[in-house]
């Protein structure tokens, strides 16, 4: 599990100077059940956001 803003940094940071946005990046999420993509994106309460293999599960 790994923080989205995170994901958003370390993607854009080996991008160089071709950047995505935040937005860019949620919709790219939001494609990933479509595509079966073995991740998906998950909200806390909080309102934080993760990434996640969809393996995994609360109870482990």
């Amino acid at each position: 599990m790994i923080n989205l803003i995170d994901i958003y940094c370390l993607f854009n940071r080996a991008r160089g100077t071709e950047l995505i946005s935040p937005e860019d990046l949620l919709q790219a999420c939001s494609l990933w059940e479509k595509f079966d993509v073995p991740v998906m994106l998950r909200k806390f309460d909080s309102g934080v956001k993760v990434i996640q293999n969809k393996s995994h599960s609360d109870e482990e």
